[in-house]
């Protein structure tokens, strides 16, 4: 053998032909700032009027609010003491009307006044309230309205309330002798407690000696009031 043929022969392998990679190079496209439209100054001056208007409204709006859950809160507390003062009776004669009539009526002086038969009447607090009260004395428009259609619709003759001289006791003590126009009707005031309080009144009532109004035939139709005011539980 040859010498040169000793020698392997080497086979070369082909070399990997290397991918080619392409790059893509992706344009940005270019995005021009948004111009403001400039206002001018009737535009401006009209967003002003609108911001005022829109929170002048909002005021409104608030003390609306405010005024109605207020109204609202005292519409429930007036119904309320209603409910509460509905446990507040007041009797006359052991009755349950609070109406008078006084007829056959001629002046007196205090001492044949005192002489007369008194009007008892009994005040009653079943609730659990107490109540501050003012007991009244009133011309009872009703009576004399239905004295006039009794008459065919002819006037009654009354008396007014302020014609009428008074003697109060309370619970047996007396506490008021006057004129009832001196007090404005008002014939006691005071505080009764809850839970069953009484307070017991005897009243007496006459023409007053000095009166000037014509008085024959003349009669007085009154009624017993209670204006009141709840106190602490």
């Amino acid at each position: 053998m040859k010498s040169e043929n000793n020698k392997k022969k080497v086979t070369k392998k082909p070399a990997a032909k290397k991918q080619a990679t392409k790059k893509t190079t992706v344009k940005k496209a270019s995005v021009k700032p948004q111009e403001t439209p400039k206002m001018n100054m009737k535009q401006l001056r009209f967003r002003q009027m609108m911001l005022v208007l829109l929170l002048l409204l909002l005021v409104l709006g608030i003390s609306f609010g405010f005024t109605y859950a207020w109204m609202k809160m005292n519409e429930k507390e007036d119904l309320t003491e209603e409910q509460k003062l509905a446990f507040l009776e007041i009797s006359l004669n052991n009755t349950q009307s609070s109406s008078i009539v006084l007829d056959d009526l001629y002046p007196m002086n205090e001492t044949g006044g005192l002489s007369t038969d008194p009007y008892k009447l009994t005040l009653k607090n079943n609730g659990k309230y107490s109540i501050n009260y003012a007991l009244t004395l009133e011309d009872d428009s009703d009576a004399i309205q239905k004295c006039s259609e009794e008459n065919k619709g002819a006037a009654c003759k009354t008396i007014s309330r302020d014609e009428l001289h008074y003697s109060l006791k309370k619970n047996g003590g007396e506490i008021a002798n006057g004129l009832l126009k001196d007090s404005h009707g008002v014939i006691d005031m005071g505080i009764i407690e809850a839970g069953d309080a009484e307070t017991n009144y005897e009243l007496k009532l006459w023409l007053d000696y000095d009166t000037e109004i014509d008085f024959t035939d003349a009669k007085f139709f009154g009624k017993f009031e209670v204006r009141t005011m709840v106190g602490d539980e």
